[in-house]
């Protein structure tokens, strides 16, 4: 049996938010998926959550690891998922419950590589280091140069040190080999 979609969640010390994680997974309205929750040396409830999780419902598995960090618990997810695509929801967050619904269908009638939705915070007056929680990007197809004229240029932000891309990876799906290509 093939499984289309690897969600991987790194899990470090999130016990009290862990269970609203899970629960906002496994209620997606798309099920074909495997949950990887990576728990990475946690030292608070989140290793019986996790456990409990994999207990309860078939599509969770757990992996436990020594404490490497969020990129290397979610390279060890990444290594062990078995889906055509891959996605990732950090331990403290929570998903819509047709947010993987609609990503897997765009990527599937679209044959794209790579996916993206929208975030939103819940505490309005925390700002995102733009100041914003909305970059202000058209829904649509992009070739390369509307990427490069018109998406690039909005998701940089400039500092009087630096430029970054605020955008976090739990607003995007890709293409399993896409994701591993880019490491």
């Amino acid at each position: 049996m093939s499984i289309l979609l690897s969600i991987i969640v790194p899990v470090y010390n999130v016990g009290s938010f862990l269970p609203k994680c899970i629960n906002s997974i496994i209620s997606q309205t798309f099920t074909d998926f495997e949950l990887i929750l990576i728990d990475d040396g946690s030292t608070d409830n989140s290793v019986e959550i996790c456990d409990a999780a994999a207990k309860k419902d078939s599509r969770v598995r757990v992996i436990h690891k020594e404490n490497g960090g969020v990129v290397s618990a979610r390279k060890a997810g990444l290594s062990v998922a078995v889906g055509k695509y891959a996605g990732y929801v950090d331990g403290d967050d929570w998903i819509d419950e047709h947010m993987y619904e609609h990503m897997i269908n765009a990527m599937e009638k679209y044959n794209c590589d790579m996916v993206m939705c929208d975030v939103e915070h819940e505490n309005k007056s925390v700002p995102l280091s733009s100041g914003s929680t909305h970059i202000n990007i058209s829904g649509g197809y992009y070739n390369r140069e509307q990427l490069e004229n018109n998406v690039f240029p909005k998701m940089m932000i400039t500092t009087t040190l630096t430029k970054i891309i605020p955008n976090a990876i739990y607003t995007k799906n890709a293409g399993k080999t896409f994701s591993q290509d880019k490491n």
